[in-house]
């Protein structure tokens, strides 16, 4: 570029900034004062626009999250968010919002569901402490896949290690730790208090409190809510489960394994 052309370009934006600053000096100096003033007040803005466009996403996948929560489930790896927001939108909510929340997981030959599996294995496989439990859930898989009606027999197994991945989660295998609904509740609020949250790990802990809800024994196993404790303490009739309440639990399984994931990376 030449002197003249240079020259030229100075003059030109010089002349942009006084049609914009008409009240101000048409010293050359003030003018470079006023142009670092511009340049750091829309720095600042950008960077609060850029909190603020953060924080609401946050609180929409936070109230999301909050909403499916409640018919028990997460916003799981392979669960879209856009498409659970269109859901929500179009008024669905308890049993209807349940069915759909299955619907997808189930459609195209468990499509959904397998890639669930996938995303446990892949992250059980990492811990060298879960090989144990990762035999157990391929061994889950590929009963289910041959036969779609086991989950009768291997629901209970999911559902402890569910519990094996939250403890693991907070570091404390060796311990008398087991997962207990205000520990759970205590993490979810420590982490909703972060400004940079985590959504996903905020949504597995609001779905694993859904989960560990308490569930009245004196209801009778015909009528007691399907919850941890009456699966695992044998107080659920088995013939009252079905295939939507297991996707459900490997649902929360993969998402508890990516709650695991996130803790022992902060630590």
């Amino acid at each position: 570029m030449t002197k003249n052309s240079y020259s030229s370009l100075l003059k030109k934006q010089r002349k942009m900034y006084l049609n914009h600053l008409k009240e101000e000096s048409n010293s050359y100096s003030n003018l470079i004062k006023n142009q670092k003033l511009l340049l750091n007040q829309f720095r600042s803005n950008w960077i609060n626009q850029q909190r603020q466009e953060l924080k609401d996403f946050c609180d929409e996948i936070t109230d999301i999250a909050d909403s499916i929560a409640k018919v028990g489930w997460p916003l799981a790896p392979e669960l879209d968010y856009r498409d659970v927001k269109t859901w929500l939108d179009a008024g669905l909510h308890d049993n209807q919002l349940n069915e759909k929340l299955v619907e997808y997981y189930t459609k195209n030959n468990f499509q959904k569901l397998y890639k669930e599996f996938d995303n446990i294995e892949r992250l059980m496989a990492q811990d060298t402490s879960s090989q144990g439990y990762l035999k157990q859930v391929e061994k889950v898989r590929s009963t289910f896949q041959k036969d779609n009606t086991s989950f009768l027999i291997t629901i209970n197994c999911i559902v402890s290690i569910i519990d094996y991945e939250f403890i693991n989660a907070l570091g404390r295998l060796d311990s008398n730790e087991i997962t207990r609904h205000g520990k759970v509740a205590d993490l979810e609020r420590e982490d909703e208090q972060e400004e940079y949250r985590n959504f996903m790990a905020i949504s597995s802990e609001k779905a694993l409190m859904s989960f560990l809800v308490f569930s009245n024994f004196s209801d009778g196993i015909d009528q007691t809510k399907f919850t941890r404790h009456s699966i695992q303490h044998g107080r659920y009739n088995p013939s009252r489960l079905t295939e939507g309440d297991f996707v459900k639990c490997v649902c929360l399984l993969s998402s508890v394994c990516y709650l695991n994931k996130i803790k022992k990376e902060e630590n």
